[in-house]
């Protein structure tokens, strides 16, 4: 998907490492209720919040996020939708595409 773009080492491993995690869920998930995928679902969403915090540190790095977001009706629902943390994903993306890093996690003074 990225491929069209150079991208940072870290923005192209957090990228590898969605989209694996993404595939895994894929051809693991059934509909059978009896079945557990909570393992792979909670890793597609590791991988997914880590690219999505990932700092981006060019231009092409901002296209390559961006793409992979209008791309994945998934990442673009979390972008939407979800909150990380106690933050709305959407406030962490665009500070992501800024080249910021994740804001530290309020933990109420503890």
């Amino acid at each position: 998907m990225t491929s069209a773009f150079s991208v940072s080492e870290g923005l192209a491993d957090a990228i590898v490492k969605w989209q694996s995690a993404e595939i895994a869920f894929r051809n693991e998930v059934t509909l059978d209720p009896r079945n557990d995928h909570d393992e792979i679902w909670c890793a597609k969403e590791d991988a997914e919040t880590a690219m999505l915090k990932e700092p981006c540190r060019s231009l092409n790095d901002v296209r390559a996020k961006a793409e992979v977001a209008l791309h994945d009706e998934n990442v673009f629902d979390s972008i939407a939708n979800c909150t990380i943390g106690s933050e709305h994903a959407l406030r962490v993306f665009l500070r992501s595409l800024l080249g910021e890093e994740p804001a530290p996690v309020d933990s109420g003074g503890k």
